[in-house]
């Protein structure tokens, strides 16, 4: 059965539309997390990083990975490194 690919988002996604998508699946990620917060302090480990990491190559068809998450330290930062990754997608880099 073939599958589809998933549709890359709008370019002007923001950052609170790129937090819900991950945030209403890794539920270990507080939904009201301030976007801000680091995860270091709020006990978002490696594990739930490699969830989002998942969740995010899976909704918006752009590969990233764990550690890239935990280097972005913040839901905010994931949110640029997931805008980052659509952009280099959309110029086919």
């Amino acid at each position: 059965m073939p599958t589809s690919s998933p549709q890359l988002p709008p370019a002007d996604l923001g950052t609170p539309e790129i937090v819900r998508s991950i945030t209403d699946v890794v539920l270990e990620i507080p939904a009201d997390l301030p976007h801000d917060a680091r995860f270091d302090d709020h006990d978002v480990d490696s594990l739930v990083l490699a969830e989002a990491a998942v969740v995010v190559t899976r909704l918006y068809g752009v590969e990233v990975h764990e550690w890239e998450l935990r280097d972005a330290g913040t839901l905010q930062g994931v949110a640029g490194v997931v805008r980052e990754r659509v952009a280099a997608h959309r110029a086919g880099r």
